[in-house]
């Protein structure tokens, strides 16, 4: 997801502008690394590679949470840790009661995005008047990174910007 990357990157610039270092950040022990690891390979690998069935994909996608479940609690001390578990919840719990990540077809014309069944991911669905949950799936368009979010996306970015931020400073006297 680009807004990942754009908030590490906008933290890096803040932290930064504050007299923070990149050596600090690159100074911070993650534990079990090996989670989020695979956890990225479980949410990429079947996308690229897999026709899966429907409940194989939402398998995939819980087991891949899961992964990362485990990274946040062993990492939970960090910056921001707990936000990102907060919006992971959130996102695994509608996934879980739709079986699929439902996104609203309004933010995605809004954002570029394509929503037809052919050219979304295995993980996201269009949502209908039956989703469950709506206000917790893909409703937040961003047309200027083609992107639509779910409040859980936010926590998500939230807690990157974070850690990264906070990361950042950690090396600096507090006066």
């Amino acid at each position: 997801m680009l807004t990942l990357l754009v908030a590490g990157a906008a933290a890096a610039l803040a932290g930064k502008a504050r007299g923070g270092s990149l050596e600090s950040l690159a100074a911070t022990r993650l534990a079990w690394l090996a989670l989020l690891w695979a956890a990225l390979v479980l949410q990429i690998a079947p996308a690229l590679w897999l026709e899966l069935s429907d409940a194989a994909s939402v398998g995939v996608v819980l087991a891949s949470n899961l992964l990362l479940v485990g990274f946040f609690v062993v990492n939970r001390k960090l910056p921001g840790i707990g936000l990102m578990a907060a919006g992971l919840l959130l996102n695994v719990v509608v996934i879980g009661a739709n079986r699929a990540m439902p996104v609203s077809g309004t933010a995605a014309d809004l954002a570029g995005v394509a929503h037809t069944p052919s050219q979304a991911s295995f993980e996201h669905e269009l949502m209908t008047p039956s989703t469950v949950l709506p206000w917790l799936g893909d409703v937040i368009p961003l047309p200027r990174l083609g992107e639509v979010l779910s409040l859980g996306d936010l926590l998500l970015v939230g807690g990157i910007f974070l850690l990264v931020y906070r990361r950042m400073l950690a090396g600096l006297r507090r006066a």
